[in-house]
C-alpha cells in the first residue's frame, strides 16, 4: 500500500495538485496541508474528519478529509491511464 501512496503523491506532485496527496493523519501533515484549526473544527463538525484516522488529504475546497482506507482518496484509473500514457510513443 506504501508504494502505491507514493506514487499517488509522486503523480500530485508532478500534476501540480500537492493538495491531493494523501498523508498520514499527524501534526506533519496538518503543516504540509497548511490545515487550520478552523478548517479541522469544521471538517469534524460535518464528520468528514476524524483525528484517529490513518490518513488525511484534502477536498476540493481544501478541506481536511481523513479515512482509514488511503483508497478512499486514490484515483487508480488515474494512475494507470498515467502509466498506459507513458508506454506510447508518439
Amino acid at each position: 500500500m506504501e508504494n502505491l501512496i507514493n506514487r499517488w503523491n509522486e503523480y500530485c506532485i508532478e500534476n501540480c495538485s500537492a493538495e491531493d496527496q494523501v498523508l498520514y493523519n499527524d501534526e506533519e501533515a496538518f503543516e504540509i496541508l497548511g490545515l487550520t484549526v478552523r478548517q479541522v473544527a469544521e471538517a469534524v463538525k460535518d464528520n468528514s474528519y476524524n483525528f484517529d484516522h490513518k490518513w488525511v488529504s484534502l477536498d476540493g475546497y481544501a478541506n481536511p478529509r481523513s479515512s482509514n482506507d488511503a483508497l478512499d482518496f486514490i484515483d487508480l484509473p488515474l494512475i494507470e491511464m498515467e502509466e498506459w500514457l507513458d508506454n506510447i510513443e508518439f
